[in-house]
This record gives structure tokens, sequence and C-alpha cells, in this order.
């Protein structure tokens, strides 16, 4: 029996432990003038959470963002994550990323804590949740996560949810109910839905698993039925009640999704989208298809090979190829991709850019949470683990399953000049299953997201494997199978270690395969080579070492306890210490931070275009719009021919410098393309209208036709140097004006472009055309209606004359289409410009047709004030030009007022107010309880 000190003491450390390390290796940025470098942290989330942090400061709701796109709202979009209760870490008196770094300290501890105590609820010893806690914690899968912030956050709260999961198919109490509750709301708050998805998947898996078990153990019908009953009610009251707490989050969301371009896909990705396939051929055709049409237009292609650039591509990047299974045992074994390229397994035609640089966890942890996996006996509680590490491992290889694998065979052996392959990848994958039926499953992407699942329920089977193999009554068999496959494993890498050093004196061949990269140049062979014999030679001698103390455990189990002994005992307190060390030690190269020297200097880009209109005599009282080419194989040139150790300040500087990609918020220019989470299908049909339509860049990419840019309203184009867009050239008299080259950096690869054919935000026209809803948006329709509006008969339409309007009735006001237009004396100006509100002030001799360039949303209200002192509120806002907004005024002087009013929010709003208002009382009333 441990005595109180020394189980205190054993905290003691194990929170030392755990907190040194995890500031050992975030204490660079948490220092003033430090920002991390790496990934989405740096230009995705850190220029988005200052935004909307202004906005709070300001006094507004930051709902409706006017300057990525045309208009976004970003409510809607979970990764701003606006109403997690962690964000008001960001309103702390301190630098901005200076709060990035405390926000993902925050959470990496929150991971621990919560690790530990469902190890401890399973009735672990505390040396072995410390493990657990340690080996989740500090693994790449989960560490490396502070670069996608969201996904950090819910890898955090995960572990309280399967606490909660577990706890509940035992005892059924609403404690543990509202606790699943929460932690799936804070999933969702935190801006990652899909773990919550994957959170409900887990549960549904010990739910049958249990299941299997009443049923085996021959309980009768009705015990089984009031089980399932209750069981199945507790279940759905949680999700149910996660769905309310989470509702300001859920509800603009989910409506936000349904227009988006992962809704309307091109071909059915799921069983769902085919049912509406049919039902909407049916009332296209009038008529049952045949089964040769139906096979061919729609199950074919659930088979075959998305079409790149699109969703259904994307849902399976950051796929984990199955040979990166080896960074379990060797860390950085494929090598390292940042700060300089030796990434070596790129020679490898399936690698891809890893989601996660290594899948390492610690090796002793890794191991014993082999020797703990259950799969058709023992305790249901591990069997549950077991499954779900097995589950989710398979799920998050997501584009190699069976499709694949049957293509590689087809080249290597069977006939590769086939032309249409019976079935291609992803196709038959766990992940492709996952999206062909699970309700909603096909709007997420990224399979490498499931991996964190994985890490932890290894975790999980590590705290208890290491009770099996450091306690007093370790099984024999066990700890002499974990003894040989450590002596098996030091040898294999000390002899691997030797052969690829031997390899450095002579450069393989194989390795001149691997191209450039766009960013860290080309692979640095002596480095590749060297690191992979570092991480052979590191887990050689970490095997050993670990087989001495496991050797000296079990020498010294065998002694007589002395009185007051610590149950932890020496081996494993060094065991547990090894695991942080080489921990830290093989991570540290994962957290890069970079030092600011001068965090205000305005972007280049923007540098140059308020200079320029600085110089102008008359603006048009508005931000200006930019369009930047994409991003695809462009990078200043020199850094594909060399590697440097400082490429991770060049890119963090260059990104800022040409407003990559949200890095504009930092500034007042807007950007007509931004890269959000999730984008509108009307505004994405309209671009890649504008790119079919388009021209190519030098360097083989296609960019948008002019027309589209300048209807978006992009004043300026920025391209990379050598680009010459259309109308850069002479053009005979009357032709559009031409772009005028402003600004051009050759070593920087960038020129800026000023285009005076870019439309006004608001204008006026007296012709239009109307145009009915389409009663069935499928994709190809969509299209179709966009290339009316934008290019009948196939030539650019004027915009600034003629209107095409969208409505289900046609339009009350008189029709002038026909008419001459008269000259005018219309009058315009901007009197108010906020993300949610636009007032204009409008004098018209005749009625017209008021066009605002600002993206089109029934959450937009419109008040008409006239001179006569009359107010109509609700005046209709029509969708114009298929994205924009159009608002028909008689003849005048109004004052029109437009706000953002989502009603979504509102309604969300209350009932999560409500919802955790009634929970809050809950919590009381059982404090109460138990206090008498």
């Amino acid at each position: 029996m441990r005595s109180p000190n020394s189980q205190t003491r054993t905290i003691i450390l194990i929170i030392l432990v755990i907190c040194g390390s995890i500031l050992c290796l975030f204490s660079g940025g948490l220092w003033s003038g430090h920002t991390f470098a790496y990934r989405d942290i740096a230009n995705f989330y850190d220029p988005l959470f200052q935004w909307t942090t202004a906005e709070w400061k300001a006094g507004r709701f930051p709902l409706w963002n006017p300057r990525e796109n045309t208009g976004i709202p970003v409510l809607a979009d979970a990764s701003s994550s606006l109403f997690y209760p962690g964000k008001v870490i960001y309103f702390l008196p301190l630098a901005a990323a200076q709060c990035n770094a405390i926000y993902i300290v925050a959470h990496l501890l929150l991971a621990a804590v919560n690790v530990y105590h469902l190890t401890r609820h399973w009735r672990a010893s505390v040396p072995a949740s410390g493990v657990a806690a340690l080996s989740y914690t500090l693994s790449g899968p989960i560490l490396f996560q502070y670069c996608n912030v969201v996904y950090l956050v819910s890898a955090a709260w995960m572990p309280l949810a399967w606490l909660a999961i577990s706890a509940q198919y035992k005892q059924l109490q609403a404690k543990w109910t509202a606790i699943l509750a929460v932690t799936l709301a804070m999933m969702i708050l935190g801006g990652d839905p899909q773990a919550a998805y994957h959170t409900i998947l887990v549960a549904l898996l010990l739910f049958v698993l249990q299941w299997r078990k009443q049923v085996r153990t021959a309980r009768a019908t009705a015990t089984r039925s009031q089980w399932i009953a209750r069981y199945g009610g507790h279940l759905v009251t949680a999700v149910l009640g996660a769905g309310l707490l989470s509702a300001v989050q859920v509800l603009p969301s989910m409506s936000w999704a349904q227009q988006s371009d992962r809704t309307h896909v091109r071909a059915p990705q799921n069983l769902y989208q085919i049912v509406k396939s049919i039902l909407q051929q049916d009332v296209a055709d009038g008529a049952h298809s045949s089964q040769t049409s139906l096979g061919e237009q729609i199950v074919r292609p659930l088979l075959e090979t998305p079409l790149a650039g699109t969703h259904a591509r994307h849902v399976y990047y950051f796929s984990v190829g199955p040979w990166r299974l080896a960074e379990w045992f060797w860390p950085n074994f494929s090598g390292l991709r940042f700060p300089e390229h030796q990434r070596w397994i790129e020679a490898l035609p399936a690698e891809s850019p890893p989601w996660t640089p290594t899948l390492y966890m610690g090796l002793l942890p890794l191991l014993v949470a082999f020797s703990s996996l259950t799969w058709s006996r023992g305790h249901v509680r591990w069997r549950w683990i077991s499954w779900t590490a097995a589950l989710s491992l398979l799920a998050s290889f997501g584009w190699f399953g069976f499709g694949w694998v049957f293509q590689e065979l087809q080249y290597l052996t069977l006939h590769p000049e086939m032309e249409t392959p019976l079935i291609s990848p992803p196709a038959g994958g766990l992940y492709w299953w996952m999206v062909l039926l699970l309700p909603g499953y096909a709007q997420f992407r990224f399979p490498a997201k499931l991996f964190s699942l994985t890490t932890l329920a290894l975790s999980l089977l590590a705290a208890r494997g290491w009770d099996r193999t450091f306690s007093s009554s370790a099984c024999a068999s066990t700890y002499h199978r974990l003894k040989n496959r450590l002596r098996l494993l030091s040898v294999l890498s000390l002899f691997a270690a030797v052969l690829i050093q031997s390899l450095s004196y002579r450069e393989p061949t194989w390795l001149n395969t691997i191209p450039p990269d766009l960013l860290f140049g080309p692979l640095q062979k002596l480095a590749a080579i060297e690191s992979a014999s570092w991480a052979f030679l590191h887990t050689g001698v970490l095997a050993s070492v670990c087989w001495v103390l496991l050797h000296w455990h079990r020498a010294s189990s065998t002694r007589p306890p002395h009185s007051g002994r610590c149950k932890i005992g020496l081996p494993a307190a060094c065991a547990f210490l090894l695991t942080a060390l080489e921990l830290v030690f093989t991570h540290q190269e994962l957290v890069r931070v970079i030092s600011v020297k001068n965090p205000q200097r305005l972007p280049a880009v923007a540098s140059q275009i308020h200079k320029l209109e600085a110089t102008q005599t008359e603006t048009r009282g508005e931000a200006s719009r930019l369009f930047r080419g994409h991003r695809t194989r462009w990078a200043p040139r020199r850094w594909k021919n060399n590697s440097a150790e400082t490429r991770l300040q060049e890119i963090v500087r260059w990104d800022r410098d040409t407003l990559r990609p949200r890095y504009h918020l930092q500034t007042t220019l807007s950007v007509v393309e931004s890269e959000t989470s999730i984008r509108p299908f009307d505004y994405a049909s309209v671009l890649r209208l504008g790119r079919q339509r388009g021209w190519m860049r030098a360097d083989g990419v296609r960019e948008p036709h002019p027309h589209i840019l300048s209807a978006l309203g992009a004043d300026y184009w920025l391209f990379p140097t050598g680009t010459r867009p259309p109308r850069a050239s002479p053009q005979p008299p009357g032709n559009a004006p031409l772009l005028r080259r402003i600004y051009r950096n050759p070593d920087e690869n960038w020129t800026l472009w000023k285009n005076p054919a870019s439309l006004p935000r608001v204008w006026v026209v007296r012709r239009w055309q109307h145009l009915k809803p389409l009663e069935n948006p499928t994709w190809k329709a969509v299209q179709q209606r966009t290339e009316s509006v934008f290019f009948p008969g196939g030539r650019p339409r004027n915009l600034l004359q003629e209107a095409v309007i969208e409505s289900a009735q046609p339009p009350t006001f008189q029709h002038s289409a026909d008419t001459p237009l008269l000259p005018t004396e219309d009058r315009h100006v901007i009197l108010r410009g906020e993300p949610q509100r636009l007032d204009i002030q409008i004098s018209l001799k005749t009625p017209g047709l008021l066009v605002i360039r600002d993206y089109f949303d029934t959450d937009w209200k419109a008040t008409v004030d006239t001179l006569a002192g009359t107010r109509q509120s609700g005046w209709p806002i029509l969708r114009t030009n298929r994205i924009m907004r159009g608002i028909w005024l008689p003849a005048g002087t109004h004052r029109v007022t437009l706000r953002y009013e989502p009603l979504r929010f509102y309604l969300g709003g209350v009932i999560s107010l409500v919802t955790w208002l009634i929970l809050g009382g809950f919590v009381i009333y059982r404090m109460i309880r138990l206090a008498q």
C-alpha cells in the first residue's frame, strides 16, 4: 500500500515533467517579438484571430467579413471559433503571437489533464496515467496540431469525451450525459465539428460491443431492450444537448454548408447524393433512367478517381501512407521537410505532403500499448479501445484503400495499359466507405485527422501496458515478450543505422528522382541519409536502455519490499523520465518560431498600393480590392534552387508581403479570392467559369478571365514576375482600358498591376434581364446559369449598363431593356461602410436598379429613407448578376441602409444561452445536493 506522501510526490513529479516538457518546446513562442512560422498558424489563423479580436474590441459581433471574396459570414465558418470560451486568451494585453502561444500551451496542458483523469478513472496507477498523458500530448500527431490549432482544441477535449462515453454505458447517469454534451459542444465551438462526429462514431462502436456482450451472456430480451433504450436515450440526449449548446455555431454553419461547394458536386460521393441525383434526373427527364445510364452516370464515378481541383478530390488530401507507420518506431524516419528539405520518402510516387511530419509517440509507450491490444476477449473497455485504434488507423489511410492496391498491382503485374480500370483509388478504403455511407461526412476532408483517435487509443493502451509491465505482479510472459521485442528492435535498428551511414559515402542515385521542393529547395541528400541513420541509431540505443531498465525492474521487484517504498520504483521512474526526454529531443524540430523585428511594418504589396493611391486626386471612397494569382507553382525562384536554415523566416516574410492567404486582414485591403475553409458554390462557380475562359500564366497555371476579375472589383492584380496578363499589351483605341504595371519585384517574384476596368462597389443600371431561380441547382445547371449571366452568347456582358435579376416573380417595376439609355445625373456616395452595415445616399433622375457588388445573402436587410421623411423597412434585395445585390429605386433622393441581420445567429444564440443557463442550474443543483 502506497503512502499518501509517496503518491503526492509521484503526482508532483509527473506534473513537473509534463509542464516542463511543454514549456521547453514552446518557450520561444512565449517571448515577445517571436511568432510561429509554419503552415496555418502563421498565415491563416493568426490574421483571422487578430481581425475577430479587433472587431470584438470595436464593440461589434464579427459576423460578416466584407474583405474576403466579396463578403462571407464569419460565424458560418467553424474555423473562426468565435464563441469558443478559450478565445478569451486573445483579450490579454499581450502581443498576438504570445496569445497564440498561451492558447496552444493551455490546450496541450488540458489534453494531458484529461488523459490523466481518464486513465485514473479506469483504475490505472498514477505513473501509468502520467505516461499516457505524456505520450499523447507530446506525440507527433497531437503536438504538431499547434499549426492547425482548431484541431488541437478538439484533441484536448477528446479524452474527456471518451471518459464520459465509457462511464455512461455502465452508470447511465445524467452527469456523464452532460459532460459528453459539453465536450462535444467545445469541439464544435472550438472549430472542429468533424472531431465531434468522430466521437459519436466511437460511442456507437462501444454501444455495438456492449450489445454483443449482452447477447453472448444470454440476457433476457426485455433486459437487453431496456438497456438499449436507456443507453441510446442518454447518447441521443448528449448529442442533442451538444447541438443546443453550440447552436450559435451550428445553425449558421449548417445553412452555409448547404450553399457551399462541398455540397454541390459534379458527381455523387455518397448514397444520399445518389438518391438526390436519381430524383433530380427523374424530374428533369420525366421518366426513370435506364440501369445502364444510372450505372454510367452515378454509380461508376464512385469507383473512379475524383477529378483534381474538386472537393471530391480534396476529401482525400493528407492521407497517411501505410509505409509511414515506420515512424512509430523510428522518429523522423521519413526525414524533415522544414526548414531544409530532407524528406527522402518523397521518392515513393504515392507520397504526398504530410499532415504531420512524424507519427512518433515514444518507443516504450508504443510497445507496451501493442502488448495490451485486445480483440475478442477481456474487458469490453479494452476491446473498444483496441478496435478504435485499428479502425481509425485504417480510415486514416484514406486514399490508400483497396482501389489503390488494385491499381498498383495492375501497374506491376497485370495490364497497365488498361484505360478504364475496374476500381481506382480511393475506392474500397475504410474512409471511402465512411464518405459513402455516413450522413454528411462527405463535407469533411483530410483522413489524417483520424490519426488523433489512433494516438489517443494507443496512449490509453500504454497506461494499461505500463501497469502490466512495471507492477510487482507483472505477467512473466508479457515481460519476456517485451524484452525480446526490445532486443530484436535494438539489433535491427543498430544494423540499419550502420548500413545507412555507409551509404553517406556514396550518394544513392535513386534520390535523384525527388524534385526540388517549391519552398524548401532541393533535397539535402547527405542530410536526409544522416537523418534516417540517426533515427535508427536513436531507436537502437533507446531500445537497449529500455531493455536494461526492464531487467533492472525485474530484478528489483523480486526483492522484499521496504516499508514506505514508492510503488513507481526507480527503474520505472527512469523509464518515465527517459520517455519525456526523448519526446522533447525528437520533436523539438517540429516547433519553429521566428523573430519579428518590425511587426507593424506594412506588407510590401499593400505599401505599393497605398503609395499609388496617395498620389491620386480622386478616390472611390472604398477599400481597394486585390486579386492574388493562384499559389500553385508560385514562390521566389531562388528557393527552389537552394536550401537555407532561415527559410521559414523568408517564407513568413514573403507570404505577408504578398498577402497570402489571410495577411490582407492586417491591412485595409480586400481580396477577391481568399483561401477560406468553405466557399459558397455560386461564388466558386464564377471563379471556375473565369478560369475556364481565362488565360495561362507563364508557369502553366490558369487564371480567371479579366471580365470576371473586373466584375468582382479587382482593382489590382498580383502575379509572378514574367507573367503578362491579357490587356497588358498595346491594343487599338476603343478597347477596354489597358492594365498598367505599377511595381515589379523580380527578386521576390511578384508584379503588381493596376486594373482601371474594375467595377465600382455601387452603380446604377436601367436595363436588365429577368431569370427565374434555378429549381434544380445541380453543378451543371449552376455553371450554365453563371455562363449565361457573364458571357451571354459567348461574349462578356457589359454589367455597367445591363444587369441580370433572378427572382421567383417578375419585377413589378417597368422593364426598360428595349428603351434607349438616357443620359442622367445620377449621384451616389457611400456614407458609412462597416462590416455589417452599408449606408448609401443616392439621387436618381429616373428610376433605376442600384447594383451593389457585395455578395448576395438573404440575411442582409434594406431600409430606404426619402427626403420627404418616409421610411420603408424590408425593402426587397434582389439577387443580381448571380452573386451581387440589386435594389430597385424610384426617382428622387434616397438613403439606402443595408444591415446584416442573420436570423440563424440570433436564434442559435438564444438557444445556446438558454441551454447553458439550464446546464449551469443543473450543476449548481448537483453541488447543493452533494453538500447536503
